[in-house]
């Protein structure tokens, strides 16, 4: 009996934490750095919005090939990206 309110308890206090999370990404978008499209100086993307944007535009003029596109998503967005958290 004790195991199944400890359970109980456990699952409270991850939905709450989860909820806690949802209300806080609601509160404080700015702190999504993919909210809205960035970019530098020059015009290049500064974020993975802009630079997949970018990047789709790109094909649909056939500026860049599908195996281009991906790579610069791959390699700007991907788990190793250079565009997270800018």
């Amino acid at each position: 009996m004790e195991k199944r309110t400890s359970m109980k308890r456990s699952a409270l206090h991850l939905l709450l934490v989860l909820m806690g999370a949802a209300v806080g990404y609601q509160i404080h978008p700015a702190s999504n750095t993919n909210a809205k499209p960035t970019y530098g100086e020059t015009g290049l993307p500064k974020n993975c919005r802009a630079l997949i944007q970018a990047n789709l535009d790109g094909l649909r003029a056939k500026k860049y090939s599908p195996a281009e596109a991906f790579s610069s998503i791959e390699r700007n967005c991907g788990a190793q990206g250079n565009n997270w958290g800018n």
